[in-house]
């Protein structure tokens, strides 16, 4: 009877213990193994609509990979939102061009490539939207590269210029998980935005390349909030390296402290870099 009164009251004392730590880290702020609340993700699709998108590689055009990593970015988010809960989620995802192709429609179709569970109250709705995600996306970017294709009007990408004066603005929100994913061959290269500094350009062609210890303005904006994922560089072995290089370098500038920046690839098999970016 002893032994059971003594194992009692030792139990009774380490309950009480751990119950005061807990009130005592409450109360002085102490936070070291808090409950790890996951931030809701804002993601940013980036096209490069330059002639790329009319290149051939891996036994496809490339505005066909596009179209299937869009997709699949759109299934990935998709399923992230259902495991937040479809009446819970404040996710969001867009995909966009910078700057915006002068096609019919564009800013109808630029709005439907916006989704934002954030903006809406519970119930059908967030249903209707949640199930409409692909087809919504997958869609309307199809109607954005068939009429490109159409006009032959190929604006390219201000990378650079975004970086530096948008990203910030159109990437980062406060409370959220801010992704970009860059679908881009990687010579970075807008006709209205060329400049040099020395060796460095706002830009990277093969001619920029050839110079020595060349690379890119650094831009002066603080991106430590922002991750970014960079596919489809489709530079010829001899160029991919230091085109790589120099994003990196680029990247590091603007404190971006997650990236990765990956080549050219069948779509499956950068869809499984998509999903563990996402995931992580």
């Amino acid at each position: 009877m002893k032994t059971i009164n003594l194992i009692i009251g030792v139990l009774f004392c380490v309950i009480s213990f751990v119950s005061c730590s807990t009130s005592d880290n409450k109360e002085n702020g102490n936070t070291e193994n808090p409950i790890q609340i996951s931030k809701p993700l804002n993601i940013s699709v980036f096209l490069d609509m330059s002639d790329r998108i009319i290149k051939k590689s891996d036994g496809m055009f490339q505005n066909e990979k596009d179209t299937i990593i869009v997709e699949h970015i759109a299934k990935t988010f998709q399923s992230i939102v259902f495991k937040n809960g479809i009446q819970k989620s404040n996710d969001r995802i867009k995909v966009f061009f910078y700057p915006t192709p002068t096609i019919p429609e564009i800013n109808n179709i630029t709005k439907s490539l916006e989704i934002d569970f954030s903006k809406l109250g519970f119930g059908q709705e967030r249903k209707n939207l949640y199930n409409n995600i692909v087809p919504q996306v997958t869609e309307n970017l199809k109607l954005v590269y068939e009429s490109t294709l159409k006009s032959k009007q190929w604006i390219g990408s201000d990378i650079w210029g975004f970086f530096d004066e948008r990203a910030k603005d159109l990437c980062v929100q406060e409370g959220y998980r801010n992704i970009l994913i860059i679908l881009s061959d990687g010579y970075i290269y807008h006709v209205d935005n060329k400049q040099k500094e020395g060796n460095n350009f706002s830009y990277i062609t093969p001619q920029t390349l050839s110079i020595a210890n060349s690379g890119l303005i650094p831009c002066d904006t603080d991106l430590k909030d922002l991750e970014v994922l960079f596919l489809e560089v489709d530079a010829p072995v001899s160029h991919r390296k230091k085109v790589i290089k120099i994003i990196e370098d680029w990247f590091d500038g603007m404190s971006i402290e997650k990236y990765k920046i990956v080549k050219t690839d069948q779509p499956a098999n950068n869809i499984k870099v998509i999903e563990n970016f996402l995931n992580e």
